[in-house]
């Protein structure tokens, strides 16, 4: 089971983000650049091999039967200070293909749940990332 195999923080941000990718039916090489970028951001490229974790994620993730419960159980190992920008990094993730799905709004909100972001909140959040995903797309402001 998942929980015997993530046992740092790091590796359980990078269970999640591999999570919010999976979550359209595929993984694609967007979303993993996206990933990997945020890795050297955040200083973490040199202690995660992402393409390990890319493996151990596959080996259990059919394993998840709750979105819910499992976004709960990773968010503990994470111990988020920041919410709302992890909440819009896995937006982010949601939108690399330029859509949002009914599977993913349902998961983000799952996420928002577990970080105890209000739904205005969260709301919010989403706009703002689709908006800047427009802006991205058709150059306008």
């Amino acid at each position: 089971m998942y929980t015997n195999i993530i046992t740092t923080s790091e590796q359980a941000l990078a269970h999640l983000f591999f999570h919010f990718c999976r979550k359209d039916g595929k993984f694609d090489t967007g979303e993993i650049d996206f990933i990997a970028e945020k890795f050297v951001q955040l200083g973490i490229q040199h202690s995660l091999d992402i393409k390990k974790e890319v493996e151990v994620y596959q080996s259990y993730q059919t394993q998840i039967k709750e979105d819910g419960v499992y976004l709960e159980w990773i968010v503990k190992l994470i111990h988020p200070v920041n919410t709302l920008a992890l909440f819009s990094c896995c937006t982010e993730i949601c939108l690399s293909d330029g859509l949002l799905s009914e599977t993913e709004e349902k998961l983000l909100d799952d996420l928002g749940a577990a970080l105890q972001i209000e739904v205005m909140n969260r709301q919010t959040v989403k706009q703002v990332m689709i908006e800047r995903k427009a802006v991205e797309l058709q150059k306008i402001f």
